[in-house]
């Protein structure tokens, strides 16, 4: 982790946005630090939007937030990844999350 924010504090681009996009699925994905994950996603997506990691970032903020339950946080989020993602690997699943009740 110490090296991925000294990459982000050094560096700037795609470097930068593949430690930002690393540092958070390790949190999520390695070390269950759901809320850590989605506070490094938060400060990626505000720097990042034209990255080709925003959009495997905003895929596993929706997986972060939909993994507990399928509430407003949730849809708001798969809603975004299916206007950010038009053409994303994952629309078809963030489209049905947006429809669940």
């Amino acid at each position: 982790m110490a090296e991925y924010r000294q990459i982000m504090t050094r560096e700037k681009g795609p470097t930068e946005a593949h430690a930002f996009y690393s540092m958070a699925v390790i949190q999520a994905l390695k070390l269950g630090r759901t809320g850590d994950a989605l506070t490094t996603l938060a400060a990626f997506q505000r720097r990042a939007q034209t990255s080709e990691y925003y959009v495997p970032a905003l895929w596993l903020e929706v997986r972060i937030k939909c993994l507990r339950d399928l509430d407003d946080g949730c849809r708001q989020t798969a809603e975004l990844y299916t206007r950010r993602a038009p053409e994303g690997p994952a629309l078809h699943v963030a489209q049905k999350i947006t429809l669940s009740k």
